[in-house]
C-alpha cells in the first residue's frame, strides 16, 4: 500500500483518461451532467515488474479483477467537481505489464456541476467539464497528467475519449457517430495538478422549434379565436380564453423538469 519508489524522491506519474459511453442526463434547471463510463488510470511500478515470456517469463500481463486489485497500492485520483459518484467494484480491473506499468479501469457513473449559458436557447452551446485531482498526494509525491500527455500546466494528450453518441437534441463534436476525443487541460493549485476533462454540446434547434415554439405559437392563435366569436356565448369564449392558459402551463412544466 506504499507509494512506488523506495529511495526515489521523484513523484509518481499518474495518467487519467474517462472513456464517457453514455451521456445519462443533462438537467438544464440544476445545471448537472450525469455521465457513464469507466474510470481509467495508468502509473508505473517498478516493484510489480516480472519477466514476459519473451524473457523466460510464464505470462505477458496480470489481470486482476474486482477485489483482488485492492491490494496494490492504488493512486487516490478522484472527480473534485463530482456531486455524486457511484463505482462499480465488481466491473473493475487492474492489468499489469512485464515493465511494472499498471492499467486501472472503473466502471464508473458521476454527475457533475457545469453552469449551463441558457440565453442564446435554442441556439445555445455549452462546455461539460468534470475535474479530476489526487486526494491526498501533492506534486511532490504525484503528478496528474492526461493520458500521453505532459506533465504541468497546459493542455495535451487525451483526457476525454467517447463512444458513438447521438441525441435528438443535442448535438456533440464533429464525428461524435463515430465518437470522438478531447484533450486535457492541467492546472497547478494549492500545490497539487487539477486535470479538467471536457467536451462541447450544443442544442439541436430543430427539435426546440418543434416541440415548443410551434406548439405555443399555435396555442396563441387559439386564445385570439375568442374574439371573433358571439359576445352572448359566454361558455364559449371563456373555453377559449382558460384552455390555452391550461395548456401553456403544462408545456412550461415539461420544459422547466
Amino acid at each position: 500500500t506504499q507509494r512506488p519508489g523506495c529511495g526515489d524522491r521523484s513523484p509518481t506519474v499518474v495518467e487519467v483518461q474517462f472513456y464517457l459511453t453514455q451521456l445519462n442526463e443533462i438537467n438544464q434547471k440544476s445545471g448537472v451532467l450525469r455521465l457513464s463510463g469507466y474510470f481509467r488510470t495508468w502509473w508505473k511500478d517498478p516493484r510489480l515488474a516480472f519477466n514476459s515470456t519473451g524473457d523466460g517469463g510464464c505470462f505477458d500481463s496480470v489481470v486482476l479483477m474486482g477485489a483482488d486489485g485492492e491490494q496494490l497500492w492504488r493512486p487516490d485520483v478522484h472527480f473534485h467537481s463530482a456531486v455524486s459518484m457511484v463505482v462499480d467494484g465488481f466491473a473493475s480491473l487492474v492489468d499489469i505489464s512485464p515493465d511494472g506499468t499498471v492499467w486501472q479501469s472503473q466502471q464508473t457513473t458521476v454527475s457533475v456541476h457545469s453552469a449551463l449559458q441558457l440565453g442564446p436557447l435554442p441556439y445555445d452551446s455549452h462546455v461539460g467539464r468534470a475535474t479530476v485531482t489526487s486526494f491526498s498526494n501533492s506534486i511532490s509525491t504525484v503528478r496528474v497528467k492526461p493520458r500521453r500527455g505532459v506533465v504541468g500546466p497546459g493542455i495535451s494528450g487525451v483526457g476525454l475519449s467517447a463512444a458513438p453518441m447521438t441525441s435528438t437534441v443535442w448535438k456533440f463534436p464533429e464525428g461524435a457517430e463515430s465518437g470522438f476525443t478531447t484533450p486535457g487541460e492541467v492546472t497547478v493549485r494549492g500545490g497539487r495538478d487539477f486535470l479538467t476533462l471536457s467536451f462541447q454540446f450544443s442544442r439541436k434547434p430543430k427539435y426546440f422549434v418543434d416541440q415548443v415554439i410551434v406548439p405555443s405559437v399555435l396555442v396563441l392563435f387559439v386564445s385570439y379565436m375568442q374574439f371573433w366569436v358571439d359576445p352572448n356565448v359566454a361558455p364559449a369564449r371563456a373555453f377559449l380564453a382558460v384552455v390555452p392558459v391550461l395548456i401553456m402551463r403544462t408545456l412550461d412544466n415539461s420544459v422547466y423538469q
